[in-house]
């Protein structure tokens, strides 16, 4: 079993990292807008597996690769000021590159069986077409960060920054379920907003 716990933890460790890097608030925001986009996609990860009858390991696999599955964000945020022009940087190579070719991923899970289908998966997913090739399984997962990626893409779009004038006003509407809070011990959005 994979202890989402101990992985939210983790999760919120490295990007307070990339956090703590920005005393300017529209940077700090940005930063803040993937990490709860992160969060809401593992929420959508889950509503999927559980909608397609997904044993507990499953739905608990799908909410790691949706927590995880932008993990290069930052990095590339870092590296270039911005999340725009994925033809420098692909974020989903990164973010693999950083799970596995750096080790992060043990932090989050011990187990090496999963190890492929989780590549897999966050390498694929903000690809225009998932490659053919894959079994059945590494598939199953690839399509549910995809379709789970894209809802919330969705999602911003349409309640978010239609909605809002500034990037603060943004983040500051980004909901999270009251579920999902509660896992993240969050009461808001956002905590505290440097000045």
């Amino acid at each position: 079993m994979i202890n989402l716990e101990k992985c939210k933890e983790e999760f919120l460790r490295y990007v307070r990292v990339f956090e703590e890097e920005y005393e300017d608030e529209e940077e700090y925001i940005k930063i803040e807008r993937k990490k709860l986009h992160s969060i809401r996609v593992m929420e959508r990860c889950e509503e999927i597996a559980k909608a397609l009858n997904l044993n507990e390991e499953q739905t608990e696999l799908a909410c790691l690769i949706g927590l995880l599955h932008d993990i290069g964000r930052f990095e590339q945020y870092t590296r270039n000021v911005a999340y725009l022009n994925e033809m420098l940087l692909d974020h989903a190579k990164l973010g693999v590159d950083i799970l596995f070719k750096k080790g992060l991923i043990r932090k989050f899970i011990e187990d090496e069986k999963y190890d492929k289908i989780i590549e897999l998966a966050i390498v694929n997913h903000n690809k225009y077409k998932i490659p053919e090739g894959l079994n059945k399984e590494e598939l199953l997962f690839s399509k549910i960060i995809r379709d789970a990626d894209k809802l919330d893409i969705l999602y911003e779009g349409a309640e978010i920054f239609w909605n809002s004038k500034t990037e603060k006003e943004n983040v500051e509407n980004s909901k999270i379920s009251v579920k999902i809070g509660q896992l993240f011990k969050v009461e808001r959005p956002i905590k505290k907003v440097r000045k």
